[in-house]
């Protein structure tokens, strides 16, 4: 029996640079860096065999050579761990890039050159790939059918691209998704696609395949931090004689590197009557979030709030800025109509209300229908109204 502890990972984009947040650039820049330490820790710690870094961990086909030799010096510390390294969109393999100018340590392995594949014997191990040369891939960089792997290895893949179905086009690496299917793989190491996945047999008895994601979040647009993929594979000698030796068992977990998020909250104002209510309102309702100061938030105002309240943006972020990390607020909410007056107007508006809303003066009694008219209605009165009319 052999046991063999992988962890699976892509997209880090090291070195970003955060122009959504030129105030906090340094600082988020300087955590990527923390989490790649972080990580290292973690194949130290947990005597980690087989590091899979599937593309992208650089944001740029050049980056600072500062920064690259931070990143070497963190991969050299971890020599008791193979790590393999399949160049992406954004740090391709480029003949002036850090992946072919730099000296790495013998224990990392970086594929450079057409699709080949590194053995590792103490490890049983194979692993299959190849790498962008440039910044757009629009055809496959696997062999036109899949090939016979021998069975005697534990047989992995490691690429970074689209996968797409037949007809499908991608500037990225289309990577047909029947290939992935009808091939010999054990696992199939994706990377380029943000959203993690869990590992899924492509066909009974088959490969499994997986995009990891990224570790974290970079901006709002992001906000299912993956993690990595942590895979603890024991290969069992097989109960049958005459097919391969071993059967592999699964488990697979994820181990979080991130420690700042970036959120969204949609915050109900109806009930609140100041700018202090509102402030109030929305820490009760990020502070339901564990270590909910550490996390940029994106707020959004919305409800129905009191004729008297109009949400002053301004005076919320000074007054927030030192309970959270990062804020950006946006207002959505609406204004009550004040029924009781339009009640008592001499006027179309005032008919028209009267119509609708009968002898109901409080704005929150009627129902959304009512609402909904009534808002519709009265613009109409003062504006014009344009319908999506499909005709």
């Amino acid at each position: 029996m052999k046991k063999l502890t992988i962890i699976h990972t892509a997209d880090w984009h090291l070195g970003t640079s955060y122009v959504r947040f030129p105030d906090l650039a340094e600082q988020l820049r300087t955590e990527q860096l923390e989490m790649l330490a972080r990580m290292t820790g973690l194949c130290r710690d947990k005597e980690i065999d087989l590091l899979l870094i599937a593309g992208d961990l650089f944001d740029t086909a050049s980056p600072p050579p500062g920064l690259v030799r931070e990143v070497r010096d963190l991969l050299e510390q971890i020599s008791t761990t193979q790590i393999l390294i399949s160049p992406g969109n954004h740090d391709p393999a480029s003949p002036d890039s850090p992946w072919l100018q730099e000296q790495w340590p013998g224990h990392v392995h970086i594929f450079t050159t057409d699709y080949t594949f590194v053995e590792l014997p103490n490890l049983q191990t194979r692993v299959y790939g190849t790498a962008f040369r440039s910044g757009a891939v629009r055809s496959s960089l696997l062999p036109d059918q899949p090939e016979p792997l021998d069975p005697e290895w534990l047989n992995i893949l490691l690429i970074h691209g689209e996968r797409v179905t037949a007809g499908q086009g991608s500037a990225y690496h289309p990577i047909s998704s029947d290939w992935l299917t009808r091939s010999d793989f054990d696992y199939i190491a994706l990377g380029h696609i943000h959203q993690p996945e869990q590992p899924q047999p492509l066909r009974p008895a088959g490969p499994r395949a997986a995009y990891s994601g990224a570790p974290a979040a970079r901006g709002f647009d992001e906000q299912e931090a993956a993690g990595l993929l942590c895979l603890e594979l024991t290969l069992r000698p097989a109960e049958q004689r005459g097919g391969r030796p071993f059967e592999i068992e699964w488990q697979v977990s994820q181990l979080p590197v991130a420690s700042r998020r970036f959120l969204s909250a949609e915050i109900d104002i109806s009930d609140c009557s100041s700018q202090s209510a509102i402030r109030d309102q929305i820490l009760a309702v990020v502070g339901e979030t564990a270590d909910w100061r550490r996390h940029a938030w994106k707020i959004r105002l919305t409800g129905i709030r009191q004729p008297e309240i109009t949400p002053s943006l301004v005076w919320l972020q000074h007054h927030m800025k030192q309970d959270l990390f990062y804020l950006a607020i946006s207002d959505y909410s609406e204004q009550a109509i004040d029924l009781e007056q339009l009640l008592t107007e001499h006027s179309l508006a005032g008919a028209f209300v009267r119509q609708i809303a009968g002898s109901q003066s409080d704005w929150r009694s009627l129902s959304e229908d009512q609402q909904a008219i009534l808002r519709i209605g009265l613009q109409a009165f003062s504006t014009e109204v344009t319908f999506n009319d499909p005709a």
